[in-house]
């Protein structure tokens, strides 16, 4: 049973609390844990009998056999032949975050057991998604015998095709939605492809490239393969594995909450040289967070792939050079700066399209800078909460970037118009996707799409899912401790959403011109709450204008350290009159 809270807020958001499973809430009583946590689980519906495994997440609890996954046979097999022949081996991966670690993450490891080894990063203006003929033809001039595709391939049927008139033997590991038919290669390590059975549909790519090196490193120690040096630490390698699995919005459940909790320990005190240095460069200390890796680490190296040189991201996170990591972070650094302002140029034209009242959003523009659409489709999704689609045209084409909201799967989608022709290519997964369309089919794919959405019936009212009300009197500092167990945080496992309810809003102030300070007050005690670019919003305006009046706040608690002391703050994500 689901409560509604407030049928609008002052962002146009629907509040509710979802009121806890009391069968879920006496079960979990037989744990040790706080009220506020027996209560945030039994809301959340995480099962009891999986509780260890969500709050305590290990790999040892949590890594299924790494050959259920279709295909690792025969694929670990081929790369062990390599290795035993001294084959040179070739990598083509995305240019996104999951793209650079997976190859990070891979090219680090054969490189440590001795692989020959090179990479490509396809550049997102000139080449394009995926493995190219350009790109196959470079490694086969060069020797290559065995090509990784990694987060790419499972739809490039064509240049798989054109690999094999070269010679050249493909690997696919991938997490991207698969047809019924797979291209022709040595194998497809895919758990979203349509036949698989594994139940690891939630991996990022870097995800199945870490379960791909741990079924080789099985398969190596029993041949004996190490008989004469130690095997590489899987375990030291999971920093890379976290940051791309958190970067790619993947749900953080299973075992990819295992990644995370132990990758972010490793990343606090990475070995590699270029991680550390980005780390450094984006201010971040101590015990790194997901939220650190989302929104601090990933854009940055995602900035390469977006605005600047593709491949700049994988290369700092295989470099052995501390001065080239250095001069690596300081031009993704440069690269991001450049990258938010051509986005915010974009994201303003965009906007000026969108039709509030349509259930799905497609906006167009020509010659939109094609790295950073899917920054603004994710924008305007979360704004409007409708599927959206934003297209950079050039004179005849159109390159798009795709995000949608829970219910509507926009990777099917994807593959249903271009099995009708609308598009010429493209795909993805449930919530993010892209494609290739021509200039004249772009009212046809919106219709198409409207249609589609209107089918599903979806209720496309933007919703806050409260997790608990709390009151600035309560022991904060103790609910946060009670609930630390429940990060990381991300898809699929939110930060807490808190209610506070009946507070007076004291001593507001307008920061840099445009985020809000003020204390939220109640019962004689104050809580500093922070909304970032108020600055004439609907909620900040509210805020500024009526200070000392009564409102419900839905936000996020945390705490921040700033010279030795902590502080808790709320960060206000939005707000309800009485």
């Amino acid at each position: 049973m689901t409560e509604i809270i407030v049928k609008k807020s002052l962002t146009g958001k629907r509040w509710l609390k979802p009121q806890p499973n009391p069968l879920v809430e006496e079960q979990l009583e037989n744990h040790d844990l706080s009220p506020w946590l027996v209560d945030i689980l039994a809301t959340r519906g995480i099962n009891p009998k999986t509780i260890e495994g969500f709050l305590n997440p290990t790999l040892k609890s949590l890594m299924p056999n790494p050959f259920s996954l279709k295909d690792m046979d025969v694929v670990v097999d081929r790369v062990m032949k390599a290795l035993n022949e001294k084959q040179k081996i070739g990598i083509i991966g995305d240019y996104d975050v999951d793209g650079a670690t997976s190859t990070a993450l891979l090219t680090n490891y054969l490189r440590a057991i001795g692989g020959d080894v090179q990479f490509h990063i396809p550049d997102r203006l000139t080449e394009g998604y995926g493995p190219s003929e350009k790109a196959l033809q470079h490694f086969k001039d060069t020797g290559v015998q065995l090509v990784f595709t990694l987060d790419c391939g499972t739809v490039a049927f064509d240049e798989m095709q054109f690999a094999r008139t070269l010679g050249l033997e493909v690997i696919i590991l991938d997490h991207h939605q698969g047809l019924e038919k797979l291209p022709q290669s040595v194998g497809v390590v895919n758990p979203n492809r349509a036949d698989e059975t594994s139940g690891l549909t939630y991996l990022a790519a870097v995800g199945v490239t870490f379960m791909t090196l741990v079924a080789l490193q099985k398969r190596l120690k029993e041949q004996g393969y190490f008989k004469d040096t130690r095997p590489p630490n899987l375990m030291d390698m999971l920093d890379v594995v976290a940051l791309g699995t958190v970067c790619d919005v993947v749900p953080l459940q299973g075992l990819n909450r295992a990644l995370v909790k132990q990758g972010l320990k490793i990343m606090a005190n990475t070995q590699n040289r270029g991680l550390s240095t980005l780390m450094e460069h984006a201010g971040i200390k101590g015990l790194p967070s997901a939220m650190d890796m989302g929104f601090g680490l990933g854009p940055r190296i995602n900035a390469g792939g977006r605005v600047g040189c593709s491949k700049l991201g994988a290369t700092l996170l295989t470099t052995q050079s501390l001065g080239e990591a250095h001069a690596i972070a300081e031009k993704l650094n440069l690269l991001n700066e450049e990258r938010r302002g051509i986005q915010q140029a974009v994201l303003h034209q965009a906007q000026t399209q969108v039709d509030p009242a349509s259930q799905a959003i497609v906006v167009a523009g020509a010659h939109w800078h094609e790295g950073v659409i899917g920054v603004v489709a994710g924008r305007l999704k979360d704004k409007y909460h409708r599927p959206t689609v934003v297209i950079a045209l050039n004179e005849e084409e159109g390159k798009a970037s795709c995000r949608s909201v829970p219910g509507f799967d926009i990777g099917a989608f994807i593959h249903k118009a271009v099995a009708k022709g609308i598009l010429i290519q493209g795909g993805g997964h449930a919530m993010a996707g892209g494609f290739s369309i021509k200039k004249e089919r772009v009212e046809e794919l919106e219709a198409f799409l409207t249609a589609e959405v209107a089918a599903h019936n979806l209720d496309l009212t933007p919703e806050v899912t409260i997790d608990t009300a709390l009151s600035p009197a309560a022991n904060l500092q103790a609910f946060l401790d009670d609930t630390a167990s429940l990060a990381p945080h991300g898809t699929s496992n939110p930060p807490l959403t808190i209610l506070l309810e009946d507070v007076t809003i004291k001593f507001v102030k307008l920061l840099k011109e445009k985020h809000l300070s003020f204390n939220a007050a109640k019962q004689g005690t104050s809580l500093r709450c922070l909304l970032f670019n108020a600055f004439e919003t609907p909620l900040g305006d509210f805020i500024l204008k009526h200070e000392n009046n009564t409102m419900h706040l839905v936000g996020e608690l945390a705490q921040e350290e700033w010279n030795g002391n902590h502080y808790i703050k709320f960060f206000v994500r939005d707000g309800a009159f009485l």
